[in-house]
């Protein structure tokens, strides 16, 4: 039960009940030979591989996003394609699709029309997917070398009731709660970006755990809350990326020396 979760010493998997305590991260980029960028994201126990295909000058406008800010008044396509090891029904993938290209389209800064395709492939996971997903196919993003303004950075919350949160829920945990959310944070040079600035909050993706729909933010600080826990834990991901970028930097380098 919910108590049960907050009076134990220890979370189903054997983190410290802290809040705060990402479950073991990994991420692979170039897992793939086909595509432009690939990447393979691994948080516990779930698993999701991406590819990118792009950046390219788009098929058809019919389907594009005009930015007026943008150089030259370019459009951006960001097409996202889910597959689920289980998929408990289509219309899920569709939404969770849309969230993910809703969410990519506003960070690519290529001066130019373009488009760019995406597939992910969700194991057979334990918690957290959304979040999995849409980090994974931000990692293929920057394997394909596709420009960006910034990077975004999904996490997973569950809302147990009562203003107590659970960061990067387990499928275990995520049957107790009320909802989880996954937030994501625009990635930032600083440390933790800024919680109280609107703009650093980019989008959130509401998946409900309870047969009651209830209120996802009952008071202004649960919200700001989740917000600042989001931010807080984000810069472990961000350092992530950071990291697989210059291991496939060095792998090429050796490559570009042996020739």
């Amino acid at each position: 039960c919910r108590r049960g979760i907050m009076s134990s010493q220890r979370r189903p998997d054997g983190r410290p009940l802290d809040p705060s305590t990402h479950r073991p991260i990994s991420l692979d980029l170039r897992c793939l030979s086909r595509p432009d960028g690939s990447a393979k994201l691994c948080i516990g126990n779930t698993s999701a591989t991406a590819s990118a295909v792009g950046p390219a000058a788009p098929r058809s406008v019919r389907h594009e996003e005009f930015d007026h800010e943008r150089e030259g008044g370019g459009a951006t396509t960001v097409t996202v394609s889910i597959r689920r090891y289980r998929s408990p029904d289509a219309a899920s993938e569709r939404e969770l699709e849309s969230w993910i290209s809703g969410t990519l389209c506003g960070c690519v800064a290529a001066p130019r029309r373009t488009a760019v395709q995406l597939g992910c492939h969700l194991g057979e996971g334990d918690g957290g997917a959304e979040c999995a997903a849409l980090n994974a196919c931000v990692a293929a993003m920057v394997d394909a070398g596709v420009a960006m303004k910034y990077v975004p950075v999904a996490v997973a919350i569950g809302l147990l009731g009562g203003g107590a949160l659970l960061l990067d829920p387990t499928l275990e945990e995520e049957q107790e709660c009320l909802a989880v959310v996954t937030v994501v944070v625009k990635s930032s040079a600083k440390r933790c970006p800024d919680p109280t600035d609107d703009k650093n909050i980019l989008s959130t993706f509401v998946t409900y755990c309870s047969d009651k729909h209830v209120s996802i933010f009952p008071s202004p600080d649960d919200y700001v809350n989740s917000c600042v826990l989001a931010s807080r834990a984000s810069t472990v991901m961000t350092d992530l990326y950071r990291q697989a970028v210059s291991k496939r930097i060095e792998s090429e380098e050796k490559t570009f020396r042996a020739v």
